[in-house]
């Protein structure tokens, strides 16, 4: 077996891994990855249970189970997939006072935003890391909402166009629509859906930047990691253990400014644009005058199965830290 004896922590390797694999992932597309997954665990010889969900509720018990055990855990499938299982992960260490255990991921996802981040965004790439034993330790951020459970993430949260998008792919895919099967053809007619809805722009009073006068936004990104709408590097400049959660917020504009920062977005051309604002900070919190959805990681905060609305958030980096199994990526060390 490969490992690199410096990156790995002391014993994990003689545990079992346990591997949750959500088919349903990517409209059950994630589903044809399943071989392919089980051909590099032999490859790799590594020692595993894989487990494989029928629900979303199904997802989230095998995660509390597999935290229970305390072995390793690997999430398969994508950035929803990712956050669901993690954020179980987090609320049992909490809850016992045990250490969180080293996390993986897989992704057969759409987006693959958190995996790419990291360095695993194909299967052998994210195998080999687990068969290496190449861990890092990566901030987790918290989201708090009053009156709710609290949230973690290690990719990025947004409010506005974000949030509005995915609940109009959510709506699609609910509905048996084939488009939503296809990243590329349903982005733009979700953005223009949502740019229009009515609940854009979004006034907010968003502390530290602007916290007595409300702004209206297009959209907030609060992120730890540089990739947002498949791969587009949206948050240059974000470090995933800097301590720091980093803010891309698009001021109202018009519809094809907005198009052409999308575009940009690419290789980070954006951020130079006036209508765009970047700031980096411990903490932000963000009050509006009328309730809003947060959409996190490619999930739609819910609550009893109905979408979460609130007027206050606050986002923050948890006092834990994630070891990761991942790669760096080019400007890290």
């Amino acid at each position: 077996m490969i490992q690199d004896q410096l990156n790995f922590p002391n014993n994990t390797m003689i545990k079992p891994f346990d591997i949750i694999f959500n088919p349903g992932s990517a409209m059950n597309r994630s589903a044809g990855q399943r071989e392919n997954i089980l051909a590099l665990l032999e490859k790799y010889s590594l020692p595993h249970n894989f487990w494989e969900s029928r629900s979303e509720e199904h997802l989230l018990l095998l995660a509390r189970e597999a935290a229970g055990r305390g072995n390793p855990v690997i999430a398969a499938g994508g950035d929803s997939t990712i956050f669901l299982v993690l954020n179980e992960i987090i609320r049992h260490s909490m809850v016992t006072g045990t250490g969180l255990p080293v996390f993986g991921m897989l992704g057969t996802g759409s987006s693959n935003d958190i995996m790419k981040a990291h360095g695993v965004d194909t299967l052998e790439r994210a195998i080999e890391a687990v068969a290496r034993g190449r861990v890092r330790m990566v901030d987790i951020g918290r989201i708090s909402i009053p009156g709710h459970p609290e949230f973690f993430f290690i990719g990025q949260a947004n409010l506005g166009l974000g949030a509005l998008v995915n609940e109009y792919v959510e709506e699609k895919k609910s509905r048996g629509n084939f488009i939503a099967r296809y990243q590329g053809a349903i982005g733009l007619p979700a953005i223009i859906h949502s740019f229009f809805h009515k609940e854009m722009p979004l006034s907010v009073r968003l502390s530290p930047v602007h916290p007595e006068t409300e702004k209206q936004y297009i959209s907030l990104l609060f992120t730890k990691i540089p990739y947002w709408i498949s791969g587009k590097r949206f948050a240059p400049d974000a470090k995933m253990g800097d301590g720091k959660i980093h803010g891309v917020f698009i001021r109202r504009t018009g519809f094809f400014s907005l198009l052409g920062i999308i575009l940009e977005s690419a290789n980070g051309g954006h951020i130079s644009r006036p209508e765009v604002e970047t700031v980096a900070e411990e903490e932000f919190i963000v009050r509006s005058s009328r309730p809003f959805s947060i959409q996190v990681d490619g999930y739609l905060l819910r609550e009893n199965l109905k979408k979460m609305m609130t007027k206050e958030v606050r986002f923050s980096v948890f006092s834990q830290k994630l070891p990761l199994f991942g790669w760096p990526i080019e400007g890290e060390e």
